[in-house]
């Protein structure tokens, strides 16, 4: 990058600092204030697998 370049990012990432997950318990969350929580309905079911097809290791 040139240096003005190398500039702008810097100053980009300074001022969505808050936005970055620093830990692990940050990653893949959203403020609550700002994105409350989903729930999606779900229909009770029967699975149409029951269990996954085994895949050699070898693969």
């Amino acid at each position: 990058l040139w240096p003005e370049e190398r500039k702008l990012m810097h100053e980009l990432m300074k001022r969505q600092e808050e936005g970055f997950a620093w830990e692990t318990k940050e990653a893949g969350n959203f403020k609550k204030e700002y994105f409350p929580p989903v729930k999606f309905p779900v229909v009770p079911h029967t699975p149409w697998v029951e269990r996954n097809i085994p895949i050699p290791p070898g693969i």
